[in-house]
């Protein structure tokens, strides 16, 4: 999808997630540091760590997540 659809939706996701609960799956960091409240991270088929976006991309708990959060694997 291109960079404006992009905007759109994630508009339109923001808008919603005031009244709906909204499951986004998505390999974008940015877009799920922009959209989500919470964040869930999946490893081998295994939750990792999950909890507000902001913690998880600022100060995760397992280093797997923060080195995923930070690029070096993924």
């Amino acid at each position: 999808i291109d960079p404006v659809t992009t905007m759109r939706i994630e508009s339109v996701l923001t808008d919603l997630k005031s009244t709906v609960t909204i499951v986004l799956v998505t390999n974008l960091l940015a877009q799920a540091r922009r959209i989500a409240d919470r964040t869930m991270f999946l490893l081998d088929g295994q939750i990792v760590e999950e909890g507000p976006t902001e913690s998880l991309f600022g100060d995760a708990r397992d280093p797997r997540t923060a080195d995923y959060t930070a690029g070096k694997f993924g």
